[in-house]
């Protein structure tokens, strides 16, 4: 009895080291996974010091364009857009647009994916409708962006392609010729039902543009370019 009894607790030992065991490896793969997961939640809550770091590393990398590549000053185009776009504003008595450098990893990001798309498209997903604006607010939103609504207004998001020539040292005159035909495609929509980028131009409520333009070269001096317009209200 004795000898059965020894056997009983040695077997139950073992069972009970042996669950200890497993229940220690499923917590470390639990810790594991739990890592990840908070660091990808990092990635996207709006909250936290380390949630700030990722975003200014971000940008950084998003930021380091290098239009030298492309012959052009594009200091020179920005300059040229929101000229073209306060002009019609003050004629209309609207508060001047002003650029928000900050950010305008936003407009790089959505341009940059339409060129290797090579496609001027609002779709963040094959299947969404041609401008979600739930899909879009989301997208901000996963950036840490998001916008105050005033008056129902909180960001418009204008695209277009176009194509330049160019064979020069210089290129800047070229592309920002291009970029003047696109404002004026938007000013056309003025007197049509359907003026979605007309309307972004005068919009009282915004404020603020982020701008960026992805070029990609077809051929030896000729190319296309993307160009993303972000309009808004102000940043909460």
């Amino acid at each position: 009895m004795n000898r059965f009894f020894t056997s009983f607790f040695v077997i139950l030992l073992l069972l009970v080291q042996l669950a200890q065991s497993v229940y220690a490896e499923d917590n470390n793969l639990d810790d594991e996974s739990n890592n990840v997961n908070s660091e990808e939640i990092t990635y996207v809550d709006n909250n936290g010091e380390k949630n700030m770091e990722i975003k200014e590393d971000i940008n950084k990398w998003l930021n380091d364009y290098d239009y030298k590549k492309y012959k052009v000053d594009f200091t020179k185009i920005k300059d040229k857009w929101i000229d073209l776009n306060n002009k019609l504003r003050d004629d209309l008595w609207r508060e001047e647009y002003s650029y928000d450098d900050k950010l305008d990893s936003t407009a790089q990001e959505w341009a940059e994916a339409m060129e290797k798309r090579w496609e001027a498209s609002h779709k963040r997903n094959i299947w969404d409708s041609y401008y979600n604006y739930k899909k879009i607010t989301n997208w901000f939103e996963n950036r840490w962006v998001e916008f105050e609504n005033i008056n129902r207004a909180t960001f418009s998001e204008s695209i277009w392609y176009w194509n330049y020539s160019c064979n020069w040292d210089d290129c800047t005159e070229q592309i920002s010729d291009s970029v003047k035909r696109v404002y004026y495609r938007y000013m056309e929509e003025k007197n049509k039902k359907y003026q979605p980028h007309y309307k972004a131009l005068i919009k009282e409520e915004f404020r603020k543009i982020w701008l960026w333009i992805a070029i990609k070269e077809l051929n030896k001096g000729k190319y296309e370019f993307y160009l993303t317009v972000h309009y808004w209200t102000s940043i909460l």
